[in-house]
Order: structure tokens, then sequence, then C-alpha cells
């Protein structure tokens, strides 16, 4: 599989290669550069991206304890596909997870937890870094209100959930752009999180997350290129919402 314009780290000369290797091998996959389902052998992801056996290894080491892709013995790596059972699952985790992470850090605010809550739900976003561009923006929101719970287990929780749920996102908002609302909604919960409102600020963070998964599931409804993804075998329009709901 050739990249377009693939990343090269070769020519980079500071420490902690197989952590820039990691990240941005995960960075593809995340976004599909690398698509979900594909197969490269060890060789190929050298090629790709410029490494030594040994960076190689580690980094798709580290990928593959994340979950991102496969090792398949003797063989090579498999970007992990997507099913529409992970689609649901990956966003119901979601809304189980955050929304008690919200209820939490509201709980548990102090003034310094509320001002990087605070500056994350105003990123300063050129135009045209709306749309696949805002995901990184809303993973630094979803983050800083996972870190001010002080409980270390949910933010590893919220950032493997988050690196699920962006790769199906960054194809959804290719269909439909839900960044203003994103922005809006977590403005919304920082001032509910301000006024020690816990309950509604853990009632709108699942209402925001339910939107994103709406969102991707009208997009496999809606685009030939989604039926290309390894869905099962089922049948969409008996498994998917059956009121064709894109609230959110």
């Amino acid at each position: 599989m050739k990249s377009a314009s693939p990343s090269s780290l070769s020519n980079d000369a500071k420490p902690n290669l197989t952590d820039k290797a990691y990240a941005v091998i995960r960075r593809d996959i995340v976004s599909c550069a690398l698509r979900p389902g594909a197969f490269l052998t060890e060789q190929q992801f050298r090629d790709r991206y410029s490494l030594t056996v040994a960076i190689a290894r580690s980094a798709l080491g580290r990928l593959t304890q994340d979950g991102l892709i496969q090792a398949e013995a003797r063989r090579g790596y498999v970007v992990a596909p997507l099913t529409l059972r992970d689609v649901v699952e990956v966003f119901d985790a979601r809304i189980i997870v955050e929304a008690g992470a919200a209820r939490q850090a509201t709980a548990n605010m102090t003034p310094e937890r509320l001002a990087t809550i605070t500056s994350a739900a105003n990123p300063r976003l050129n135009a045209d870094e709306k749309g696949p561009g805002f995901l990184a923006a809303n993973r630094a929101f979803h983050l800083a209100v996972a870190r001010a719970t002080g409980n270390q287990r949910i933010v590893r929780m919220v950032e493997r959930l988050l690196d699920e749920s962006e790769r199906v996102l960054h194809l959804g908002l290719v269909r439909f752009d839900r960044s203003d609302a994103y922005s809006d909604e977590h403005r919304e919960v920082v001032e509910l999180m301000k006024d020690g409102k816990s309950e509604a600020a853990a009632q709108l963070t699942a209402k925001q997350i339910d939107g994103g998964k709406q969102m991707v599931l009208a997009a496999i409804r809606s685009s030939a290129q989604f039926m290309n993804l390894d869905l099962g075998g089922l049948a969409l329009d008996v498994a998917l919402d059956p009121e064709g709901s894109e609230h959110g």
C-alpha cells in the first residue's frame, strides 16, 4: 500500500524516534489515511515511514497494544477493521465513561482545572481547520474533562475510546460537519461545570457523544464509500437507527 504523501522520519536526528514513528503512524490510522482493514507487512511500514527495523517493531508493538493494528504471525499487520458493532459499541462506551467523567470532574473542580477546560472549549481554529481538522480540538476538550477527574484510569480509558471513535468521526465529518455544534456544546458543558451542575453536565456530554454517533451512522447510510468497510454483513436498514435520526 503506497501513500500519496507518506510521512518520513529518516531525516529527524532528534531522540525518541520510536515515539515519533508511533505518533505519525497513529495519526494516519486515526485519520484513515491507513484504511480500516488494510494489510501491510513490516517492510511496507518501514518503507512508507522510512524506519529502521528496531524503530518499526517498537512502534508497531505499541500500536498493537493500543488495538489500532493487529499482528498476524509471520505475515504482517492489519489496520484494525471497523464493523457496525464497533461503531455502536465505542460511542455507547464513551457515553457511559465520559458522562461519568463529566459528573466527577464537576464535583472535583478547582480553579486551575476549570481554566484548562475553558481554554480547551475555546480553541483558536482557522476557517480551514473545521471539519476533520476540528478533531484534535475536540479530543483536547474531552481529555481535559477526563483529567479534571483526577483519575488516571479514567484518562487512559477516554484516550483509548477517543482513538477508536476518531477514526469513524473523521469519516463522518466528511459528510456532516458538526464542528460548530461541538464547540457550542463544549462551552455549555463548561458553564454547567462552573455552576456545579454535575448531572446536567453529564447529560449534555452524553447528548453530544450521541450526536457524533448519529452523524457517523447517517454517513454510513448515505455514502457508498462506507459500504466498503467491514460491517459484518449486517443489513444496514435494520441495524441502523430505524428512524434515521441525525440529531445532536
